[in-house]
């Protein structure tokens, strides 16, 4: 994805804050589209994704690594900085490869109220990851957002019987059938 900063050759703006209170918050979520970057690693020898599972909703199950992406940050910078906090792992953004933007409408949320949907788009990126960086992640994931421990190699069964189609459709982008 390009960025353009507006006036040409002017530096990126800077914002004042990226937190809001927690009212507030909640009515953007009402009312606006959350953008997120999500990274799917995966490894292309056995042909799994390489997922854990998610602690927190909307989504409780074997999940993609990522968040919200902050106001002024690149959604590639957004994507490096979640997976990195999510696993320990840190990569280059020439690694990323994108996958494109999923439009997810979700019933419930962490935040209060749960009971209120939300809208994300979520740029999503696949890493193609080596047998030496899965050892050397060791699986390790952030709590609370993810269960310690879960880190599962997801096979082409186990993406089709995933409650979330996005997963099916992940995994067949990356490893179609012939």
């Amino acid at each position: 994805m390009k960025t353009y900063v507006w006036p040409v050759g002017q530096p990126d703006p800077v914002f004042a804050t990226r937190f809001a209170a927690a009212d507030v918050y909640e009515k953007a979520l009402a009312s606006f589209i959350m953008v997120c970057a999500d990274v799917v690693p995966y490894h292309a020898p056995s042909q799994t994704l390489l997922l854990a599972k998610r602690a927190q909703k909307p989504m409780e199950h074997l999940w993609f690594y990522g968040g919200r992406v902050w106001i002024g940050e690149r959604v590639t910078e957004a994507a490096l900085r979640h997976f990195a906090e999510d696993t320990g792992l840190r990569l280059t953004a020439d690694r990323l490869q994108p996958l494109g933007v999923m439009d997810y409408l979700f019933h419930e949320r962490q935040q209060a109220p749960q009971n209120t949907p939300c809208h994300t788009h979520a740029h999503t990126f696949a890493v193609a990851l080596t047998e030496a960086e899965i050892t050397q992640w060791g699986g390790h994931v952030r709590a609370p957002e993810y269960l310690p421990g879960s880190l599962t190699r997801v096979t082409r069964a186990m993406a089709h019987a995933h409650p979330h189609p996005a997963v099916r459709d992940v995994y067949e982008a990356l490893f179609p059938l012939a």
